[in-house]
This record gives structure tokens, sequence and C-alpha cells, in this order.
């Protein structure tokens, strides 16, 4: 019994995690797929990242000191709230996977603790949505649709570095791609058997 318990527990731990933080960051999903907050949080620190620590950007977009000392400020915070967020999500994930294990299992409990991730999921989307609202806020009409233009061309010269690496483009990262394949076997003298 206690097998199945320590199987179930697995079970649940790569399932919950796998949901929460397994989704590779890169292409948008297909269509009627909803992004993990994990990847929307994700997406929101790199252009965050990207349009207070570059200072091409910052010249390409015509960013005034003060519209990078916000993006910054922006882009700490949101960082911040990831990290708490994150912790705060593995946590919902081991206590769920607990209850689970229990024998009996507290329906109660464990529909308490799916509410909790829910609440947390929320919370991770709604630090996302005020990380873009802030960029809307601090850019001009003018720097938001340079900004989407420079990005579009950020992601397709990124797209394309994966595909010279022999990666598809959606693929997750690995290490350099293989080497030319080795050369077939040359035709020689049979090999006597033994």
């Amino acid at each position: 019994m206690k097998a199945m318990g320590r199987w179930v527990t697995v079970c649940v731990l790569a399932l919950l995690g796998g949901a929460v933080w397994a989704q590779a960051p890169g292409e948008p999903p297909g269509v009627g797929q909803v992004p993990s907050p994990r990847l929307w949080v994700e997406a929101e620190h790199r252009l965050l990242q990207w349009l207070a620590n570059d200072p091409r950007a910052a010249e390409d977009l015509m960013l005034t000191a003060d519209q990078v000392q916000k993006l910054k400020a922006c882009h700490l915070e949101l960082r911040k709230a990831t990290i708490e967020l994150k912790a705060k999500m593995e946590l919902a994930a081991v206590n769920q996977a607990e209850l689970l294990n229990k024998d009996p299992v507290d329906e109660e409990a464990l529909m308490k603790a799916v509410e909790e991730t829910g609440r947390l999921r929320t919370e991770i989307a709604k630090v996302s949505m005020r990380a873009l609202l802030t960029v809307q806020r601090t850019l001009n009409a003018d720097q938001r649709a340079k900004m989407r233009t420079l990005a579009r061309h950020r992601l397709e010269a990124w797209r394309e570095t994966r595909r010279q690496r022999g990666g598809s483009p959606d693929a997750p990262r690995a290490g350099p791609p293989p080497g030319p394949p080795p050369p077939p076997p040359q035709p020689g003298p049979p090999v006597p058997a033994e």
C-alpha cells in the first residue's frame, strides 16, 4: 500500500509541477490554447528586461530617462513577485500531493488546496497584466508601435538562429547541433566467425 501511495505522490507532483512549470518559453500557444501563467510572466520579464536594460532599445524607442527608470522599477517588482509566486505554487503542488496521498483522502481539504492553486494562478495573471499595463502607460503610441516591430524582428532573429543550430524554434533548448553523420562502413573482406 505504501508503494502505491508513493507512486500516486510521484504522479501528482509530476502532473501538477508539469502543468505549472513545464511549458517552455518561445512560440505562443496554438489556436484555442491558453498560455501558462509561467509563459506570461516570462514574456513580460524578458520584455521589461530588454526595454529597461538594453541601451539600443532605449535609443531605438527614444525612451526618456524617466521612462527607463519606470520600466526598471516595474521589472524589479515583476521579478520579486515572480519569485514569491513560484515558491507558493511549488508549495501548493506539494500540499496537493500530500493530501491526495492520505488514506482516506480528505476531499474537502484537497478542494481547498485546489482553490488556493487557482487563486495563485489568478495572481500570476494579474502580475503579468500589471506589468503590461505599466509598459503601455509608460510608452507613447509611437513607441509601442516601434516596440512591437522591434520585438517581432528579435523573435524572427531568434527563430532563425534556432533553425541554423539545427533545432526547431519550438523545440526545447538542447546542446549544439550534432555533427555530420559518420561515414557508412566500407566493404571489406568478411570476418571469419569464431
